[in-house]
C-alpha cells in the first residue's frame, strides 16, 4: 500500500511512493488506488484504513530526516491512533459482553444451584441424558427471565476476528513501515525472532529488552478485570460448595490464557510493527 508515483498524491518520496511495475513474468502491482481488483477484502476494508495510515504516517513524518522520520516515532503514533479507533469500533460490543458477563456473575451462585439439582450417582445413559435435558430446560428458563446471555461473549470474536486479519494486513503491507525503524534501529518490517538470532549484538538485544518489559505488562493488563470483578463482587469468591463446577466460567478463564500466551508466542514471529500493535 503506497502512494502512486504516477498521480497528484505523489510525496517525491520513494518510502511513500510506488508504481505498476509489470515486466514478464513477473509483475507488481500496488495497492495505490480502489480500482486494483484485490477482492472484496482489501478493496472493502483493508484500502479504506490503508488510506488512513498513509496520510498519518506522512503528516507525523514532518521535513525529511527529521527526529520523528528517523526514530520511527511517525509510524508508532500512527499506529496508536488505527489503535484507538479500532477499540471504538468494537467498545459497544465489549461493553456488552461485559455487562453480561457481570449479570452472569451475579446468578452464578443460582445456576450452579439449578446445575447441582440434577446430579445423580447413577451411571445409566437413559437417566443421565434425561438429567442433562431438564438441566438445560430449567437453566434456559432461568436465564431467559432474569435477562441471561451466556454466549453474549462469541460477538466479541466474531468483530474482533476481521480486525485482527484487518491490521494484520496493514501492518505487513503498508510501504512506509517497511522502511522505517523504532528508534532508528529496530525495523519495523523484521521479526523479532529473526533479529534475535540473526543480529543479536547490534540490534537482538534490544528486542529482548523490549519483550521483557511488554510481556510483564500485557500479562498484568490481562489480568485487571479479573481483578476488577473481585473488587466489585466480593460475595462471588466466597461460593457454597456444590457438586457441580462452573464450568463456563472456568472454560473462559483457560481459554483467556491460553489466547494471550499464543499472542506473546505469535509476536515473536510477527512484524515489529504488529509487536507494538498488539503490546
Amino acid at each position: 500500500a503506497a502512494y502512486h508515483s504516477g498521480s497528484s498524491q505523489r510525496t517525491n518520496d520513494l518510502r511513500y511512493d510506488a508504481f505498476p511495475w509489470t515486466p514478464n513474468p513477473w509483475a507488481y502491482w500496488p495497492l495505490v488506488s480502489s480500482g486494483n481488483g484485490f477482492g472484496p477484502f482489501i478493496m472493502w476494508l483493508v484500502y479504506p484504513f490503508t488510506r488512513v495510515f498513509l496520510y498519518l504516517i506522512w503528516t507525523f513524518r514532518g521535513t525529511q530526516d527529521s527526529f520523528m522520520d528517523k526514530s520511527g516515532f511517525n509510524v508508532v503514533c500512527s499506529i496508536l491512533i488505527i489503535l484507538l479507533v479500532m477499540k471504538s469500533i468494537v467498545f459497544l460490543t465489549i461493553f456488552r459482553a461485559q455487562y453480561y458477563s457481570d449479570l452472569q456473575q451475579r446468578h452464578k451462585k443460582n445456576l450452579e444451584r439449578i446445575k447441582s439439582k440434577y446430579t445423580t450417582d447413577k451411571f445409566d445413559r437413559k437417566e443421565l441424558r434425561t438429567m442433562s435435558v431438564l438441566r438445560q430446560q430449567e437453566v434456559s428458563r432461568y436465564c431467559k427471565k432474569h435477562g441471561l446471555k451466556p454466549f453474549s461473549a462469541l460477538e466479541n470474536f466474531f468483530i474482533n476476528t476481521p480486525i485482527f486479519l484487518v491490521i494484520y494486513k496493514l501492518m505487513t503491507i503498508t510501504r512506509p513501515v517497511k522502511f522505517s525503524k523504532l528508534f532508528g534501529i529496530m525495523p519495523f518490517s523484521k521479526t523479532p525472532i529473526n533479529m534475535i538470532f540473526t543480529d543479536f549484538l547490534s540490534v537482538g538485544w534490544v528486542y529482548i529488552l523490549f519483550f521483557a518489559i511488554a510481556i510483564p505488562v500485557n500479562l498484568y493488563s490481562q489480568k485487571i478485570p479479573s481483578r476488577l470483578m473481585k473488587k466489585r463482587f466480593p460475595s462471588l469468591q466466597d461460593d457454597v460448595s456444590l457438586k457441580v463446577k462452573d464450568i463456563n466460567v472456568l472454560s473462559s478463564k483457560k481459554l483467556q490464557n491460553i489466547i494471550s500466551v499464543s499472542l506473546i508466542i505469535f509476536s515473536l514471529f510477527w512484524s515489529t510493527s504488529l509487536a507494538v500493535y498488539y503490546f
